[in-house]
């Protein structure tokens, strides 16, 4: 979806950790929404959380990390 920058938004989305997945409810301000190239009606939003308690952005940032090292792993064989 499309939003202006400064809109609040509030999302849910879950993350495996392990064996276990770990459910999040956020609010976050938009700081930009682009549309994507080859995808029409789809857009790329970028999202400050405004409400995060500290094991959450922590789990988080643990998560972005691992899968950027998969991703490396499996550019590089």
């Amino acid at each position: 979806a499309k939003f202006e920058p400064e809109d609040r938004i509030q999302f849910s989305f879950s993350l495996k950790d392990g064996s276990r997945t770990i459910p999040y409810l956020l609010v976050g301000r938009i700081l930009r929404s682009e549309p994507l190239d080859k995808k029409p009606g789809e857009y790329e939003n970028r999202v400050q959380f405004t409400t995060i308690d500290t094991e959450s952005r922590e789990n988080i940032i643990k998560y972005i990390f691992e899968e950027q090292r998969k991703i490396r792993k499996r550019t590089l064989n």
